[in-house]
Parts: C-alpha cells; sequence; structure tokens
C-alpha cells in the first residue's frame, strides 16, 4: 500500500495520490492531484514531475536483510526478541525509542534534497500506529499509537521545508503480506496470518487514520484515489 503526499510548499493543499491493493471507501475526489498522461506523471498545473526518489528502509520497519544481523533472525520481532534476551525489556524500549528518535533526521532529509532527490518513500510498521489485532479489547476495535503518527509529522515538516514529496509504504500490515516476512515482520506463527479478511478491516483503519491525522495538521482538503 503506497500513499503519495505532496508536501510542496507554495500549494495551499497538500495532495495525496494513493495506491491501493484494495479499495478504500468513502474516498474525495479532486482535480487538484498529481496524475499519468502518457508516460508522464503530471501535477494540477499539466507540468511534468519527474520522481527521483530514496527509501529510508530500517528506520521504522526493521528489515533482516538490510540489518544483516548474523544469521540469529530476519524479521524485526526476531530481533527484537535477541536484543530484549541480551539487555532486559526496559534497556530494549530505550533502545528503540533512541532508534526511531534518530535513525532518521531533518538533516539527513536536507542532505537528500541536495544530492537531487525530490521524493522520500517511508515504510511503515502498523504496530507504531496502532495495537495488533490480538491485544483489542474486542472485535472490530481500533486502538491508536501515537509514536507512528508524530514520527511522520514530523517527517512531513522536513519534507514541506525541502519541497519534497512524502510517499507512505504500509510495509508491515496486520496479518503479514507478501512472501518475505524480512521486509514485512509476519510471524508465521500468528493465528491471523495470511487470514485477509480478519486483518482487512484493520488495514484499511490504519491507512485511513494516517492520513486522517495528516489532514487535520496540515490542512489537507484533498484526497484521491
Amino acid at each position: 500500500n503506497y500513499y503519495l503526499i505532496s508536501c510542496v510548499p507554495n500549494q495551499r493543499n497538500l495532495i495525496f495520490l494513493f495506491f491501493f491493493s484494495v479499495l478504500l471507501p468513502n474516498v474525495l475526489f479532486s482535480q487538484n492531484f498529481l496524475k499519468t498522461s502518457g508516460r508522464n506523471i503530471i501535477n494540477q498545473n499539466g507540468d511534468t514531475i519527474v520522481l527521483r526518489g530514496i527509501g529510508l528502509g530500517g528506520w521504522m520497519v526493521q528489515e533482516g536483510y538490510m540489518m544483516a544481523p548474523g544469521g540469529f533472525s530476519g524479521t524485526q520481532f526476531q530481533i527484537k526478541d535477541k536484543i530484549t534476551d541480551l539487555i532486559g525489556e526496559e534497556e530494549t524500549e530505550k533502545f528503540y525509542d533512541n532508534w526511531l528518535k534518530n535513525h532518521v533526521r531533518k538533516i539527513d532529509i536536507d542532505s537528500m534534497k541536495s544530492w537531487g532527490f525530490n521524493l522520500v518513500r517511508v515504510p511503515i510498521h502498523y504496530n507504531l500506529f496502532t495495537a495488533p489485532i490480538e491485544d483489542e479489547l474486542f472485535p472490530g476495535s481500533y486502538t491508536e499509537i501515537e509514536k507512528g503518527y508524530k514520527l511522520l509529522d514530523s517527517l512531513l515538516e522536513w519534507c514541506k521545508a525541502n519541497e519534497m514529496y512524502m510517499m507512505i509504504d504500509l510495509h508491515a500490515a496486520p496479518g503479514g503480506q507478501g512472501y518475505n516476512a524480512d521486509i514485512s515482520d509476519y510471524d508465521t506463527s500468528n493465528i491471523l496470518y495470511g487470514k485477509v479478511e480478519l486483518t482487512k478491516t484493520k488495514r484499511l483503519s490504519c491507512g485511513s487514520a494516517c492520513l486522517k491525522d495528516i489532514k487535520m495538521k496540515s490542512g489537507l482538503l484533498d484526497m484521491i484515489l
């Protein structure tokens, strides 16, 4: 699932372009968005936009093939379990708080802009935004977690300051996705693994909540599918 967010100043609105494998209900349509024209991507003025992107892999989702953790694990939850075994739960939480706080900073986005990039793609883990389904109080409930929203809010401001686009990638979705646990942190022993119908509502709710939060905090008026 991808969301492309225009953070270019001098536009009254931020623009979202969503690429979903499933349809998001209740989406508003507008003419103020990026779209394709033949082989080009254009903005609302008809100007061709050439996207030169760079990914922030490893930040909000630790991916085993990038982390190269020495063969003891390949997924984020296994990496975290190993760290917990070594230093305990309290120190592990401190480690991850510092990881999220320092892995990507404004100076990094400033550098990416200076290198010629105009798009930042950020893979996210759902557990920074909402509780796992199995931890909810009752079926269908949705508990928000503030940590992920605060991280995206900061990234959005840094991208705006650099006139860059931001693409949100729900890389680790509830119930797992794809066929490589290293990149989406799924657990095949989890009872919800691969249960698309049981996890679809949580997936959609997570995406909708992220977009609603950014809309409220940045004055977004236009959303399209």
